[in-house]
C-alpha cells in the first residue's frame, strides 16, 4: 500500500508555470471585458451625458423632460421629491389629512424610468398592499356588490309614465332629461325650468298667465300669489269674486271699485289647496304639506366610492344597464350591480383594474366622504 508521500511525488509542482490554451483564453477574455466596459463608460460620458445613470427611458408624458434631469431630481443621485411632481401635477392627496397610513410618495406607485409607459397605470398590487381588506379580490368576479348612495330623494317620480308611448306630447327619451356634462363623463343635474316646466307649469288660477315660481314656498309663495292675483284683478275685475253688488253701500258711489279683500283671500286659499293637495300641484312630485316642500336630494354620484365614465360607455344603449321602463318609484331606479359589468370587463375583456373605477386622486375635496 502506497503512503501519502509516495502519492504526493506523482504531482508535478511546476504544472501551473506551463502555458495552457484555456488559461490564456480566460485571461484574454477578462482583459477584453474590462477594456470594453471602460470604452462604454467613456463613450457614455462623451455622447450620452447623464443618461449613463438612467435605468430606462421616461414615460411618454415626460418625453420633453428626458434631457432635463434636474427638473425632477433636485438632488443628484436622489429620487425625485413629491414637490417636483406637484409643481406640474395639481392633484389632491390620496389619503385625507389626519388619516393613517400617511400618504405614500408619488414614486411609490408611479415609478419612472420604466420605459415609455403610462405612469397613471398602476398595478392592482399597489392598491392591495395597503387596502388589506381587498386582498381577496383578484378579479372583478370577486368584487363585492356596489354600495349605492342613499336612495331617499324625497321625490315622487315615475319613469314608466314618462317613457310610455301614450304620454301626452309623445314619450320621452333618456337624453331628454339626462344630458351629459361638457366632459361627457357625468350628467348634469335635473332642473325644473329646463326639464319639467314645459309640461308641469302650475298656475294659481286658470285665467292667470304667470306660472307659480319653482323653489319658492311658505310666506314668500303667498306674497307672490297675492301680488299676482292683485295684478290679475286690476287687469280684469271680473276675476274677483264675489262680484260687486248692484246697489252701492252707503257713502260709496255706484262706480267705486269692489272690496277685493275677501275675494283675494278666498282665491289665494283655493289656489294653495290645489297646489298642496296630495297627488296634485307641487305634491305631484314633491313631499311636503301646505306651503312647505321637503327639499329633494338627488345624488350627483350614485356610487360615491367609485367613478363611472359614461363617455367610455357611450356605445352602449342606456337600457343595457338601466331598466327604467318599469320603474314607478324614484327610489327604486334600477341602478346596475356589479354583475352587469362582468359581461364586458374581466380577464381577456375590457380593463378591470382597481384604478379604472376607484380614483386614486379625487378631482375635488368633496370626493372624500
Amino acid at each position: 500500500m502506497k503512503s501519502s508521500k509516495d502519492l504526493a511525488q506523482r504531482i508535478d509542482p511546476g504544472y501551473h508555470r506551463r502555458r495552457h490554451p484555456l488559461r490564456r483564453l480566460r485571461l484574454l477574455l477578462s482583459l477584453g471585458l474590462v477594456a470594453a466596459g471602460g470604452l462604454w463608460v467613456a463613450a457614455s460620458f462623451a455622447f450620452s451625458g447623464e443618461r449613463i445613470y438612467v435605468r430606462g427611458g421616461v414615460a411618454r408624458s415626460h418625453a420633453p423632460l428626458a434631457d432635463a434631469c434636474d427638473r425632477c431630481h433636485v438632488d443628484a443621485f436622489a429620487a425625485a421629491p413629491d414637490a417636483a411632481c406637484l409643481s406640474c401635477h395639481e392633484v389632491l392627496p390620496h389619503v385625507p389629512a389626519g388619516k393613517t397610513p400617511p400618504d405614500p410618495r408619488c414614486g411609490t406607485c408611479h415609478a419612472e424610468h420604466g420605459g415609455r409607459v403610462r405612469l397613471a397605470d398602476v398595478a392592482d398590487g399597489h392598491c392591495n398592499a395597503c387596502h388589506l381588506s381587498h386582498g381577496t379580490i383578484t378579479s372583478i368576479e370577486d368584487h363585492a356588490q356596489f354600495e349605492r348612495a342613499p336612495l331617499d330623494q324625497h321625490l315622487r317620480f315615475n319613469h314608466r309614465a314618462h317613457l310610455a308611448k301614450d304620454l301626452l306630447g309623445g314619450p320621452l327619451a333618456c337624453a331628454d332629461c339626462h344630458q351629459p356634462q361638457p366632459d361627457a363623463r357625468d350628467f348634469g343635474p335635473i332642473r325644473f325650468d329646463a326639464h319639467c316646466a314645459r309640461c308641469h307649469a302650475e298656475r294659481l288660477h286658470p285665467d292667470l298667465k304667470d306660472a307659480v315660481p319653482h323653489g319658492v314656498e311658505g310666506a314668500r309663495l303667498r306674497e307672490w300669489a297675492t301680488a299676482a292675483l292683485v295684478r290679475a284683478f286690476l287687469e280684469d275685475p271680473r276675476l274677483a269674486a264675489p262680484p260687486s253688488r248692484p246697489n252701492a253701500a252707503p257713502g260709496r258711489s255706484p262706480g267705486a271699485p269692489p272690496d277685493w279683500t275677501d275675494a283675494l283671500r278666498a282665491t289665494t286659499d283655493a289656489a294653495f289647496d290645489a297646489l298642496f293637495t296630495p297627488g296634485r300641484g307641487c305634491l305631484l312630485c314633491h313631499e311636503g304639506d301646505r306651503g312647505r316642500i321637503v327639499p329633494p336630494e338627488i345624488p350627483s354620484n350614485w356610487f360615491p366610492k367609485a367613478r363611472f365614465d359614461h363617455k367610455a360607455h357611450r356605445a352602449e344603449p342606456c337600457e343595457s344597464c338601466h331598466r327604467a321602463q318599469g320603474s314607478t318609484d324614484a327610489m327604486a331606479v334600477d341602478l346596475p350591480g356589479v354583475q352587469s359589468c362582468h359581461a364586458c370587463h374581466g380577464e381577456g375583456k375590457a380593463v378591470a383594474t382597481c384604478a379604472a373605477c376607484h380614483p386614486y386622486h379625487p378631482r375635488d375635496a368633496a370626493a372624500w366622504r
